[in-house]
């Protein structure tokens, strides 16, 4: 089985529940299943304002367990267009150059 080196999460309704109290939305599951994500690189990729998303996970406790948090006013475009995940990809250092071309998966397809 291929392993995956990527893994980019949605903040709202995957991450937390903004719609309720933030501070129960992050439990013992969500950080165990990051820390079972080994040393794969994570990120966000949002909606929300990139600054308000840093803002949130970082009083969660859980910002410094993603190399790049992605969201509005961060790149020219909003989900779903592919803006976002390419500056993921392409900030420098962050991955490998991939061999083959990242699959993006719909919504992301176009």
């Amino acid at each position: 089985m291929r392993r995956v080196d990527l893994v980019v999460f949605d903040l709202d309704g995957t991450l937390i529940d903004s719609a309720g109290d933030l501070a129960r939305s992050v439990n013992a599951a969500l950080l165990e299943s990051l820390d079972a994500l080994g040393d794969r690189a994570l990120a966000v990729l949002t909606n929300k304002p990139g600054d308000m998303s840093r803002r949130i996970l970082d009083g969660l406790g859980v910002a410094g367990r993603f190399a790049r948090i992605c969201g509005a006013g961060d790149v020219p475009a909003k989900k779903p267009d592919p803006a976002g995940l390419r500056w993921i990809l392409e900030q420098p250092g962050f991955l490998p150059r991939p061999r083959l071309a990242p699959r993006l998966s719909p919504p992301f397809a176009g």
